[in-house]
């Protein structure tokens, strides 16, 4: 650390309290105290975070461990919703959350799998006779 006064590189660290230091300057001497403060710095690799996960490691769909809906369900999904039915009665039909019907049906989940000619194509909503439970 160098004196803000006269420059000299050698500076002598008389207190320390956390990331406080108190120093004095060799050559200015006890008349010259100054305060600096430690930065730690992150390491910059990678994403924000530090770490980036193996894409190929990754357990997507009907390989993780705690899925209970298969690929051919999530297209039964979307192609209910394409023939115009809600996400209440997907939900209803599927016995699921709605936001789990309303994620899947915008591809926010289950993107992994490839569109299908069906997907957010809307035709008119369904009657009751139409829905069966």
């Amino acid at each position: 650390m160098q004196c803000r006064r006269c420059n000299a590189s050698i500076t002598k660290v008389l207190e320390r309290r956390g990331i406080r230091r108190r120093r004095e300057c060799a050559n200015c001497g006890p008349k010259h105290r100054f305060t600096t403060y430690e930065v730690y710095a992150r390491p910059q690799t990678g994403p924000s975070h530090g770490w980036k996960m193996d894409p190929s490691k990754v357990n997507r769909g009907e390989s993780c461990g705690h899925s209970y809906l298969t690929a051919s369900n999530v297209y039964d999904i979307r192609r209910l919703y394409a023939e115009g039915w809600s996400h209440s009665q997907i939900a209803r039909h599927f016995k699921m959350p709605k936001a789990t019907v309303g994620d899947i049906c915008r591809r926010k989940t289950w993107n992994h799998l490839p569109p299908q000619d069906f997907d957010f194509k809307r035709s008119p909503k369904p009657t009751n006779e139409s829905i069966q439970h």
